[in-house]
C-alpha cells in the first residue's frame, strides 16, 4: 500500500468514528427526552451537547494533517471557545442575538404559525373541551400582542375566540394541502409527543408558550428553543 492509500483509509476510519460517536449522543438525546415526565433540556445541556458535537467534529477535521495546518476546523473551534465563555457567564459579542424584536412575521410564516395555534385549539377541543373554551384557552396564552400580530387585524379590533377557530376549522377533516395544514400536522404531532407527559392543558400551554416566542422574536426564537 502506498501513502495515499494509507492516508484515504485513515480518512475513513476517522470517519466512521465520527459517524458512530455522533450517532452515540444523539441516542442519549432521544433517551432523556423520551423518558416520562420530561419537560425540557436546560439551556446547559443544550450548550453541553453542542459543545460534545461539536468538539468531535473538530477532533476529526483536526486529525488529517493537511487539513489541520490549513486549519479548516477553525470557525468551529472559535465556537466552542464561545460556548466555554458563554457557560462560565461571559457575553460573546458575535453571538449575541439580532435586534429584530417586533420584526414583521413573513406571510408564509404566519399562515404556519397560525396552523400550530389551530392545532394546540384542536388538540384540546379533542379532549372534550368545547370550541369556545379551547379557543380562549389559546388566545390568552399566546398574549394580546403576538394573537394581534398573526392575526393582522390592526383596524377592526382585538382578535376574539372566534378568530382562532376560524383558523382551525378548514385543517380538520379533509383538508387541503397548504403552508397552515403543515403546521397544524406538525405541531399536532408534537402535542401527542407529549401526551400523557403532563395534563392537557399544561402540554398545551407549554407549546403555547413556544409559540408565542416565536411570534415576537421571529429572529431569535432559534437561540434557545425547542
Amino acid at each position: 500500500m502506498n501513502a495515499s492509500t494509507d492516508a484515504t483509509q485513515q480518512v475513513l476510519h476517522d470517519v466512521s468514528r465520527l459517524d458512530a460517536g455522533l450517532r452515540d449522543l444523539r441516542e442519549q438525546w432521544l433517551e432523556q427526552s423520551n423518558k416520562p415526565g420530561f419537560a425540557g433540556f436546560e439551556p446547559w445541556q443544550e450548550r453541553l451537547a453542542a459543545h460534545q458535537c461539536l468538539e468531535q467534529v473538530v477532533s476529526f477535521l483536526d486529525a488529517v494533517p493537511s487539513w489541520r495546518k490549513a486549519e479548516l476546523s477553525w470557525a468551529l473551534a472559535r465556537l466552542l471557545f464561545a460556548l466555554n465563555e458563554i457557560e462560565e457567564g461571559n457575553t460573546v459579542p458575535w453571538l449575541l442575538p439580532s435586534k429584530r424584536r417586533g420584526a414583521p412575521l413573513k406571510p408564509h410564516t404566519v399562515e404556519m404559525l397560525r396552523g400550530h395555534c389551530a392545532a394546540v385549539m384542536h388538540f384540546l377541543v379533542q379532549a372534550g373541551w368545547i370550541r369556545k373554551d379551547a379557543a380562549e384557552f389559546v388566545l390568552q396564552a399566546l398574549g394580546a400582542k403576538a394573537a394581534q400580530r398573526l392575526s393582522g387585524r390592526r383596524s377592526a379590533g382585538a382578535p376574539t375566540w372566534k378568530t382562532i377557530d376560524k383558523w382551525r376549522e378548514p385543517l380538520t377533516g379533509h383538508a387541503n394541502p397548504s403552508v397552515a395544514l403543515e403546521g397544524f400536522r406538525q405541531q399536532t404531532a408534537i402535542l401527542e409527543r407529549d401526551r400523557g407527559i403532563a395534563e392537557v392543558a399544561a402540554v398545551a400551554e407549554r407549546s403555547l408558550t413556544a409559540l408565542r416566542r416565536r411570534i415576537l422574536d421571529p429572529g431569535g426564537w432559534l437561540v434557545g428553543t425547542k
